[in-house]
């Protein structure tokens, strides 16, 4: 009887163990399997988000609007710097953020980035762990 119940309380934990393993794979956000699942395509640009239900509305295509007009003005600029950065502020229902955008000119990845700011625009740092940009750029 008692070899009876050290295996069954040997399966409920085999079981468990099984559940939680497949668990953790599925929400895990480090992996690139699990970002690339997240990734959304919007004018070029891939969003990847952790919690779409942080994200303001509309701000996938805003966002790509933003990335458009910074480099057909000429503020993104590459040089022989191997990081260039861009800001602009954006405004979100009342709520400004600073979008940027952060070049490496070697392999020409742009990573673009939202950060949440005060009202007199100082930023606290970047919500990199949201939402992240990231652009190929192909010339």
């Amino acid at each position: 009887m008692i070899k009876s119940w050290i295996r069954t309380l040997a399966g409920i934990v085999v079981i468990t163990l099984v559940i939680v393993s497949i668990f953790n794979r599925n929400t895990s956000h480090g992996s690139a399997r699990t970002r690339k699942e997240m990734a959304e395509v919007c004018n070029g640009i891939v969003l990847f988000h952790i919690d779409k239900a942080r994200l303001p509305r509309g701000f996938p295509t805003k966002a790509a609007e933003i990335y458009d007009e910074l480099v057909r003005d000429g503020r993104y600029i590459r040089n022989k710097a191997r990081w260039q950065q861009r800001h602009q502020f954006v405004d979100f229902f009342g709520t400004p953020y600073q979008f940027f955008l952060s070049t490496n000119t070697l392999t020409h990845q742009t990573m673009v980035g939202i950060g949440s700011c005060g009202p007199n625009k100082q930023c606290e740092g970047q919500i990199a762990d949201d939402l992240y940009f990231e652009r190929m750029l192909s010339e």
